[in-house]
């Protein structure tokens, strides 16, 4: 590629690589009010862009303490989504492309900073509105991935106590 090209590709508008904190602290999810386009004044989950050198889940590790105050350990990144804000007139104003990352709760109690006007959990049948697109589904397939984790968690457990001969009540 000549370096005419390389210098007009570089002047159009790309989309932005960004990460959303999912994070459960038992039944309740966190979500934050947004402060900054797009979607500002919606509840949506922690997040935002991604650093130059830094991975998914350090990016929303970083994303959740700096919103909210809470301490995660990033697990996966399990869904992406993309964000297309247009203005009035249906021109393109943001494009992100935003990767879920699912975090295990560690500590802290959310307190809004940095882009979240205000932070707090949530039960997933109680969410406050109006909502950032795509929470519900996030909700949703969070949730299922928490629910198939523990079942795991359970399944490893039984197989651990019948090998040692605690599952089942017979000696090993």
């Amino acid at each position: 590629m000549g370096e005419g090209q390389q210098g007009r590709e570089a002047e159009a508008p790309q989309p932005r690589p960004g990460v959303l904190a999912v994070v459960w602290n038992g039944p309740r999810v966190l979500l934050v009010k947004r402060r900054n386009p797009p979607q500002a004044g919606h509840w949506g989950f922690p997040g935002g862009r991604l650093e130059w050198g830094e991975t998914l889940l350090e990016a929303a590790r970083r994303e959740l303490r700096e919103e909210t105050g809470i301490v995660g350990e990033p697990r996966e990144a399990f869904s992406a989504l993309d964000v297309l804000d247009r203005d009035e007139s249906g021109i393109l104003r943001h494009h992100y492309a935003l990767i879920a990352v699912h975090l295990l709760y560690r500590s802290g109690t959310p307190e809004a900073s940095d882009d979240a006007l205000a932070a707090d959990w949530y039960a997933p049948d109680h969410l406050p509105g109006p909502l950032c697109q795509g929470v519900p589904d996030l909700v949703r397939h969070s949730r299922l991935l928490l629910r198939l984790e523990a079942e795991g968690a359970m399944r490893q457990s039984a197989g651990n106590s019948d090998a040692t001969g605690g599952g089942n009540g017979d000696p090993a």
